[in-house]
């Protein structure tokens, strides 16, 4: 079974001569987010959260369990920003619970807009 997750994008030519997905991993490291190591190059992976506290059926975003990994499309104009939770999380719409989280995220990173690529 797959995990639930939903995808966001944002254009990277704002970031490119900023520092690009290092800038995107300070951004998540100062969310709370600790660093997950990848071989692929250009992505980035990061957790947070508590497993126990999300297979006891909390629902407060800042508690729950979650992967995220942030990468360039193969033409580098877009970052996409893929969250996974497990079906075991309670909160019944993740991507409204994750506003304020992406709202903070796109100051940090002085963006323009966030889009929603992918909700499942």
């Amino acid at each position: 079974m797959r995990d639930r997750e939903f995808i966001v994008s944002f254009s990277y030519d704002p970031l490119r001569n900023k520092g690009g997905l290092d800038k995107v991993d300070k951004g998540f490291q100062e969310l709370g987010y600790a660093p997950i190591p990848t071989e692929v190059p250009n992505e980035k992976c990061f957790e947070k959260g508590n497993k126990i506290a999300t297979y006891l059926g909390l629902i407060n975003w800042n508690l729950i369990y979650r992967k995220v990994v942030v990468g360039l499309t193969d033409d580098e104009k877009k970052i996409l920003i893929h969250y996974h939770f497990s079906w075991l999380t309670n909160i019944g719409v993740l991507i409204k619970a994750s506003a304020p989280e992406l709202q903070s995220l796109e100051k940090k990173l002085g963006l323009k807009k966030i889009k929603v690529e992918r909700y499942r």
